[in-house]
């Protein structure tokens, strides 16, 4: 597979040590390791990193081909257990896309493939293909 705008350029994707695991037209499959910095104060992982997996899905599955320059516009996540094994994986699917805005189911799962949240994602087409990455 071709290596993905979000693997060169996005920071989170490195810095959480993400893997692009399957990529196609609004599809993708992102998988993540857990670490102990990861996690709550309960020792569950903390629900701000399901959340960056799930919108890293999305833009993965959105911007595959650096095509469409698409950004969340919203979301809504349901937490639905609690994350304790990783690897994580974040899978979106594409369940609608206009002109101008597209609509993603994305899920959660931990290594036992529990579901640990389900979000929609709705995403708007800039129409910046390629968009390069802001400067310092």
């Amino acid at each position: 597979m071709e290596q993905q705008l979000i693997e060169k350029e996005d920071r989170l994707f490195s810095l959480f040590n993400m893997k692009l695991e399957e990529a196609s037209d609004d599809y993708s499959r992102i998988s993540m390791p857990v670490t102990d910095t990861m996690l709550n104060g309960v020792g569950i992982v903390h629900g701000g990193v399901l959340f960056t997996l799930a919108d890293i899905a999305f833009s993965a599955a959105a911007n595959y081909g650096g095509k469409r320059g698409t950004v969340t516009l919203s979301s809504h996540m349901s937490y639905l257990a609690p994350g304790r094994r990783g690897p994580l994986t974040g899978q979106a699917k594409c369940i609608r896309s206009g002109k101008h805005i597209a609509v993603y189911d994305v899920e959660i799962h931990d290594a036992d493939n529990v579901l640990l949240a389900k979000g929609t994602f709705e995403g708007f087409h800039t129409g910046m293909d390629n968009i390069q990455p802001a400067t310092k």
